[in-house]
C-alpha cells in the first residue's frame, strides 16, 4: 500500500490553502480521488458546473500542485486528463523557534507526521493513550490519528518524511545528522501482541 502525502505550512505554502479554499475545488479534488483521469467535460457533468468554472478552477489546482495532467490522443483529438496528487494534504503550524543557534537549523518532526507509507503486516501504530486503529492493518497508517504516534512497527515496508529545506540559498553547511528519539508513556489497556522491532520517537 503506497500513498502520497503533502505536508504544508501555510504561511509558507499560500497557494496550496487558496487551492483548498473553495467549496468547488474541493468537490474537484474530491472527484479526482474517486475516479482519477477525467477530463472537464466529465468535471462539469458530474458535478453540475459550467465547464468555465471547472477550467478556471482546474488551472488554480494544478498552479498550487494539487493535480496533474495528462494528454491523451480522444476520438475527436488529444484530450487533457487530471489526476489528483496528493491522497492527504495535511497543515502544519510550526513552533516558535527562538532561541535556536543562528548557525543551526533544527526540525523537530512528529513519528506519525510521514508523508508517504508502504507497510507489511505484522504493523502497528501506538500513542500514550493506546492502541492507533487496528493491529496488523496496513491502512492503519493512513489513520488521522497517527499525528499523535509515539511507537510504530512493521515488518517489512518504509515511511518517508519530508523536511523544509530552511538553509539559505548561499550558505555552506556541514552533513545533515538525523536522530530519533523521545520516551513513550505506558499505553492504556493490554497490548496482545508486541512486535519485534519497533521505531519510538
Amino acid at each position: 500500500m503506497s500513498r502520497n502525502f503533502l505536508v504544508i505550512d501555510p504561511a509558507e505554502r499560500p497557494d496550496v490553502v487558496r487551492g483548498l479554499a473553495s467549496v468547488a475545488r474541493a468537490r474537484i479534488l474530491r472527484l479526482l480521488h474517486r475516479r482519477p483521469g477525467v477530463n472537464v467535460n466529465d468535471i462539469a457533468e458530474a458535478l453540475n458546473l459550467p465547464q468555465s468554472t471547472v477550467s478556471s478552477n482546474l488551472q488554480i489546482l494544478q498552479s498550487a500542485g494539487l493535480i496533474r495532467t495528462e494528454t491523451q490522443k480522444g476520438r475527436k483529438g488529444n484530450q487533457k486528463l487530471c489526476f489528483s496528487a496528493f491522497d492527504e494534504v495535511l497543515v502544519m503550524f510550526r513552533d516558535d523557534v527562538s532561541g535556536v543557534d543562528a548557525n543551526a537549523i533544527e526540525v523537530a518532526m512528529p513519528i506519525g507526521l510521514y508523508t508517504s507509507c508502504e507497510v507489511s503486516a505484522p504493523c502497528g501504530l501506538c500513542s500514550p493513550q493506546g492502541i492507533i486503529g487496528l493491529l496488523d492493518v496496513p491502512g492503519t497508517f493512513l489513520d488521522p490519528d497517527r499525528m499523535n504516534a509515539g511507537l510504530m512497527w512493521f515488518t517489512r515496508g518504509f515511511v518517508e518524511y519530508q523536511f523544509p529545506n530552511n538553509t539559505i540559498p548561499v550558505a555552506r553547511f556541514d552533513p545533515i545528522s538525523a536522530k530519533i528519539q523521545g520516551m513513550l508513556p505506558q499505553p492504556q489497556g493490554p497490548i496482545s501482541r508486541r512486535p519485534a522491532s519497533m521505531v519510538s520517537g
